[in-house]
Parts: structure tokens; sequence; C-alpha cells
């Protein structure tokens, strides 16, 4: 067991000290060219915006989607039943 500890706490060292990477300025490189406005003001989105594979369903569609976790038949004893009581 106390060989493997050495082992153990030399690997967490590795990956401790991979993890710290040094942080570069938040420049941006001197060949990036960014127009002055790019980035500021206020955010708006467009009307027509949804998210991929969303589509508004009919009535119908929603009445369904309502009664798909809803039992068909009332309860019925369960095998287990008298575990959980």
């Amino acid at each position: 067991m106390f060989r493997c500890l050495p082992l153990t706490a030399a690997l967490a060292a590795a990956l401790f000290v991979a993890g710290c990477g040094v942080k570069g300025p938040l420049e941006l490189p001197e060949g990036a060219k960014v127009s002055g406005n790019e980035g500021k003001g206020k955010f708006e989105p467009s009307p027509k915006a949804v998210l991929p594979g969303y589509y508004e369903r009919s009535s119908n569609e929603k009445k369904a989607q309502k009664q798909l976790g809803k039992p068909v038949t009332p309860d019925e004893p369960f095998v287990l039943d008298p575990l959980l009581n």
C-alpha cells in the first residue's frame, strides 16, 4: 500500500502542475482587426429565433403530450407494495 502512495502523489502533483497554465494578455494579437463598434451595445435577439429542433405543437399534440404521464388504469396492487408501506 505504501509503495503506491508516492506514485499516486507524484501523479497528482504532475496533474496539478499541468493544470496551472500561464495566462496571456487579454489584448488581441497584432494581426487581428476588429471594428470599434463590434461587441458593444444592447443585445437585440431575432424575433424568429428558435431552438434547433423546436417547433410549435398543435392543440391536439399538446393534449396528447399531457396524457403521456397519466396511467390509463387505476392503481393496481404491486408485488413489492408491502415492502414500501
